[in-house]
């Protein structure tokens, strides 16, 4: 086998293993509900540069790792997220409309 080929595809199989957080983390836990969880994630862990998940004032070193090291993470698992939300709508609209509901029915 080629050598560029290996290198192709042990970059596809690094981006396929790295990807897939931002779901997890929108799927896992109820701090970020809404449409398009995952991507809402993931754009706010770009922007930040993920510091704002541990604590309100990151330190410096944990937000230049966040920056630097974290960053191409979330840029690469964005498209993903991006599918994964576009597949999970129809059940996020019945969860949105059902916490509506519930909302608005108040406490019993």
């Amino acid at each position: 086998m080629d050598v560029r080929m290996i290198r192709i595809a042990a970059i596809i199989s690094i981006a396929l293993l790295l990807s897939g957080c931002g779901t997890i983390a929108a799927r896992t836990s109820n701090a970020n509900e809404g449409l398009y969880p995952a991507t809402s994630i993931d754009g706010l862990c770009i922007v930040t540069g993920g510091g704002n998940w541990d604590n309100d004032h990151p330190s410096l070193s944990s937000k230049l790792v966040g920056w630097i090291i974290l960053t191409p993470c979330w840029i690469i698992d964005l498209p993903v997220s991006l599918v994964s939300d576009t597949f999970m709508l129809p059940f996020d609209i019945r969860k949105s409309k059902a916490k509506d509901e519930e909302q608005a029915k108040g406490p019993k």
